[in-house]
Protein backbone atom coordinates (compact mmCIF):
# COMPACT_ATOMS: atom_id res chain seq x y z
CA UNK A 1 0.00 0.00 0.00
CA UNK A 2 2.60 2.63 0.81
CA UNK A 3 4.23 1.88 -2.59
CA UNK A 4 1.13 2.59 -4.00
CA UNK A 5 0.70 6.04 -2.37
CA UNK A 6 4.06 6.58 -3.79
CA UNK A 7 3.29 5.72 -7.41
CA UNK A 8 0.24 7.92 -6.83
CA UNK A 9 1.68 11.03 -5.45
CA UNK A 10 4.58 10.90 -7.88
CA UNK A 11 2.25 10.52 -10.64
CA UNK A 12 -0.20 13.45 -8.80
CA UNK A 13 2.87 15.95 -9.52
CA UNK A 14 2.89 15.42 -13.42
CA UNK A 15 -1.02 16.07 -14.07
CA UNK A 16 -2.80 18.77 -15.06
CA UNK A 17 -4.82 20.04 -12.18
CA UNK A 18 -7.63 21.28 -14.47
CA UNK A 19 -8.20 18.31 -15.37
CA UNK A 20 -9.33 16.21 -12.37
CA UNK A 21 -12.35 15.71 -11.12
CA UNK A 22 -12.52 14.28 -6.85
CA UNK A 23 -15.50 12.21 -6.53
CA UNK A 24 -16.70 11.01 -3.33
CA UNK A 25 -20.00 10.48 -1.32
CA UNK A 26 -20.75 11.42 2.03
CA UNK A 27 -23.73 10.79 5.06
CA UNK A 28 -25.90 13.70 6.35
CA UNK A 29 -28.56 13.31 8.70
CA UNK A 30 -31.54 14.63 10.84
CA UNK A 31 -29.57 14.75 14.41
CA UNK A 32 -26.37 16.53 13.46
CA UNK A 33 -25.26 19.24 15.93
CA UNK A 34 -22.73 21.24 17.26
CA UNK A 35 -20.45 19.52 18.45
CA UNK A 36 -18.61 22.43 20.65
CA UNK A 37 -20.23 26.13 22.20
CA UNK A 38 -19.60 28.54 24.35
CA UNK A 39 -21.32 29.30 27.53
CA UNK A 40 -20.27 31.62 30.46
CA UNK A 41 -17.61 30.28 33.06
CA UNK A 42 -18.44 28.17 34.87
CA UNK A 43 -21.64 27.13 33.43
CA UNK A 44 -22.35 24.22 31.27
CA UNK A 45 -23.07 24.74 27.14
CA UNK A 46 -26.40 22.41 26.03
CA UNK A 47 -27.56 21.15 22.93
CA UNK A 48 -30.05 19.24 21.81
CA UNK A 49 -30.11 16.11 19.23
CA UNK A 50 -33.35 14.15 18.27
CA UNK A 51 -33.39 10.23 19.38
CA UNK A 52 -33.96 8.88 15.95
CA UNK A 53 -33.20 9.94 12.81
CA UNK A 54 -33.08 9.98 9.43
CA UNK A 55 -29.93 9.62 6.45
CA UNK A 56 -28.87 10.95 3.33
CA UNK A 57 -26.31 10.38 1.09
CA UNK A 58 -24.34 13.40 -0.58
CA UNK A 59 -22.21 12.80 -3.74
CA UNK A 60 -20.57 15.16 -6.02
CA UNK A 61 -17.56 15.84 -7.56
CA UNK A 62 -14.12 18.40 -6.79
CA UNK A 63 -13.35 20.14 -9.87
CA UNK A 64 -11.23 23.69 -10.13
CA UNK A 65 -14.23 25.69 -10.65
CA UNK A 66 -16.20 24.05 -7.91
CA UNK A 67 -18.11 21.45 -7.13
CA UNK A 68 -19.40 19.18 -10.32
CA UNK A 69 -22.76 17.00 -10.26
CA UNK A 70 -23.95 17.21 -6.75
CA UNK A 71 -26.72 14.54 -6.11
CA UNK A 72 -28.61 13.66 -2.79
CA UNK A 73 -30.15 10.23 -2.26
CA UNK A 74 -32.32 8.99 0.33
CA UNK A 75 -30.61 5.49 0.54
CA UNK A 76 -26.76 4.30 1.37
CA UNK A 77 -24.29 4.44 -2.41
CA UNK A 78 -24.48 1.35 -4.02
CA UNK A 79 -23.74 0.31 -6.95
CA UNK A 80 -26.91 0.56 -8.54
CA UNK A 81 -27.43 3.93 -7.04
CA UNK A 82 -23.26 4.53 -8.20
CA UNK A 83 -24.28 3.17 -11.74
CA UNK A 84 -27.11 6.03 -11.87
CA UNK A 85 -25.38 8.70 -10.47
CA UNK A 86 -22.81 8.34 -13.33
CA UNK A 87 -25.16 7.80 -16.25
CA UNK A 88 -27.77 10.86 -15.20
CA UNK A 89 -25.56 13.57 -13.16
CA UNK A 90 -21.64 12.98 -13.93
CA UNK A 91 -21.58 11.75 -17.57
CA UNK A 92 -23.51 15.09 -19.05
CA UNK A 93 -20.87 17.55 -17.27
CA UNK A 94 -17.78 15.37 -18.06
CA UNK A 95 -15.43 16.91 -21.09
CA UNK A 96 -12.64 14.89 -23.24
CA UNK A 97 -9.86 14.55 -21.24
CA UNK A 98 -11.52 14.78 -17.49
CA UNK A 99 -9.93 12.09 -15.25
CA UNK A 100 -12.21 10.77 -12.49
CA UNK A 101 -10.81 10.27 -9.16
CA UNK A 102 -12.40 8.46 -6.71
CA UNK A 103 -12.05 5.74 -3.86
CA UNK A 104 -11.42 2.30 -4.17
CA UNK A 105 -14.54 0.80 -3.22
CA UNK A 106 -16.50 -1.98 -4.71
CA UNK A 107 -20.03 0.70 -5.42
CA UNK A 108 -17.09 2.69 -7.86
CA UNK A 109 -16.08 -0.33 -9.66
CA UNK A 110 -19.26 -2.11 -11.21
CA UNK A 111 -19.88 -2.77 -14.66
CA UNK A 112 -20.53 -0.21 -16.87
CA UNK A 113 -19.09 2.71 -14.89
CA UNK A 114 -15.76 2.84 -16.84
CA UNK A 115 -16.99 2.67 -20.11
CA UNK A 116 -19.59 5.46 -19.72
CA UNK A 117 -17.24 7.71 -18.73
CA UNK A 118 -14.81 6.17 -21.52
CA UNK A 119 -17.60 7.34 -23.72
CA UNK A 120 -17.16 10.82 -22.85
CA UNK A 121 -13.66 11.24 -23.96
CA UNK A 122 -12.95 10.94 -20.01
CA UNK A 123 -11.19 8.37 -17.67
CA UNK A 124 -11.64 7.15 -14.20
CA UNK A 125 -8.51 6.30 -11.79
CA UNK A 126 -8.86 4.85 -8.03
CA UNK A 127 -6.96 6.10 -5.57
CA UNK A 128 -4.63 3.58 -3.48
CA UNK A 129 -6.82 1.31 -0.84
CA UNK A 130 -7.27 3.22 2.83
CA UNK A 131 -6.08 6.62 0.98
CA UNK A 132 -8.97 9.13 1.81
CA UNK A 133 -6.15 12.03 2.73
CA UNK A 134 -5.35 11.82 -0.67
CA UNK A 135 -8.70 13.42 -2.02
CA UNK A 136 -9.61 16.97 -1.78
CA UNK A 137 -13.23 16.94 -1.47
CA UNK A 138 -13.13 15.78 1.89
CA UNK A 139 -12.38 18.96 3.28
CA UNK A 140 -15.47 20.10 1.32
CA UNK A 141 -17.10 17.51 3.24
CA UNK A 142 -15.93 18.86 5.98
CA UNK A 143 -17.11 22.27 5.56
CA UNK A 144 -20.34 21.37 4.72
CA UNK A 145 -21.20 19.09 7.63
CA UNK A 146 -20.11 22.28 10.22
CA UNK A 147 -22.78 24.17 8.56
CA UNK A 148 -25.14 21.37 8.61
CA UNK A 149 -24.47 21.21 12.37
CA UNK A 150 -24.92 24.82 12.70
CA UNK A 151 -28.29 24.66 10.51
CA UNK A 152 -29.44 21.56 12.63
CA UNK A 153 -32.53 20.92 10.79
CA UNK A 154 -34.60 17.93 11.81
CA UNK A 155 -36.89 16.92 8.84
CA UNK A 156 -35.57 14.98 5.87
CA UNK A 157 -36.66 18.23 3.34
CA UNK A 158 -35.19 20.75 5.26
CA UNK A 159 -31.84 19.05 5.47
CA UNK A 160 -32.22 18.60 1.77
CA UNK A 161 -32.56 21.84 1.45
CA UNK A 162 -29.70 23.15 3.33
CA UNK A 163 -27.52 21.22 1.68
CA UNK A 164 -28.55 22.53 -1.97
CA UNK A 165 -28.01 26.20 -0.29
CA UNK A 166 -24.92 25.48 1.58
CA UNK A 167 -23.19 24.19 -2.10
CA UNK A 168 -24.53 26.85 -3.51
CA UNK A 169 -22.54 29.59 -1.21
CA UNK A 170 -18.96 27.21 -2.28
CA UNK A 171 -17.24 30.28 -4.67
CA UNK A 172 -14.56 28.73 -6.63
CA UNK A 173 -12.26 30.91 -7.69
CA UNK A 174 -13.82 34.29 -6.96
CA UNK A 175 -12.75 33.68 -3.26
CA UNK A 176 -9.21 32.31 -3.92
CA UNK A 177 -10.06 28.26 -3.90
CA UNK A 178 -8.09 26.12 -5.90
CA UNK A 179 -6.34 22.70 -6.10
CA UNK A 180 -2.69 22.83 -5.72
CA UNK A 181 -0.28 20.18 -5.20
CA UNK A 182 2.17 20.71 -2.78
CA UNK A 183 4.56 18.44 -0.61
CA UNK A 184 3.18 15.74 -2.86
CA UNK A 185 -0.05 15.62 -1.78
CA UNK A 186 -3.14 17.69 -2.91
CA UNK A 187 -4.94 19.86 -0.72
CA UNK A 188 -7.63 22.18 -1.26
CA UNK A 189 -8.54 25.88 0.29
CA UNK A 190 -12.21 26.39 0.51
CA UNK A 191 -13.92 29.61 1.08
CA UNK A 192 -17.60 29.08 1.72
CA UNK A 193 -19.83 32.06 2.78
CA UNK A 194 -23.33 31.82 4.25
CA UNK A 195 -26.31 32.29 1.83
CA UNK A 196 -29.80 31.98 2.02
CA UNK A 197 -31.92 29.03 1.94
CA UNK A 198 -33.69 28.18 -1.52
CA UNK A 199 -35.51 25.40 -2.65
CA UNK A 200 -34.76 25.43 -6.41
CA UNK A 201 -31.79 23.32 -6.32
CA UNK A 202 -32.99 20.32 -4.07
CA UNK A 203 -35.97 20.36 -6.45
CA UNK A 204 -34.05 20.19 -9.10
CA UNK A 205 -32.39 16.64 -8.33
CA UNK A 206 -35.50 13.83 -7.84
CA UNK A 207 -35.43 11.50 -4.70
CA UNK A 208 -34.58 7.79 -5.80
CA UNK A 209 -34.57 4.87 -3.60
CA UNK A 210 -32.59 1.38 -4.15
Amino acid sequence: MAAARLIWRDWQKTCDPARLIFLDETGASTDMTRQYGRCPVGERCYDHAPGSHKTMTFVAGLHLNGLLAPWCLDAPMNGAAFLVYVETQLCPALKPGDIVICDNLSSHKVAGVREMIKDKGAEILYLPPYSPDLNPIEQVFSKIKTLLRKAAERSFDALWTAIGSIIETIRPQLLTQHIRIDRLVCFLDVVIVPGKTSRRWSNQYGEISF
